[in-house]
């Protein structure tokens, strides 16, 4: 989460900082980014992403 208008690309990267430091069993399926506003969807599976934008 970050402030409203805030960049959602860098709370993507700040985010999949975080997951490639967890053990395989922990990755998770997906990352959703939000600045309260706006919210991203990542689905690390199928690599592709869902942005909602108001």
């Amino acid at each position: 989460m970050k402030s409203a208008g805030k960049d959602l690309d860098s709370a993507y990267h700040q985010a999949m900082e975080y997951v490639r430091t967890l053990p395989p069993v922990d990755y998770p399926h997906a990352v959703v980014v939000s600045d309260f506003q706006r919210f991203r969807f990542y689905n690390l599976e199928k690599d592709n992403a869902l942005t909602n934008s108001p």
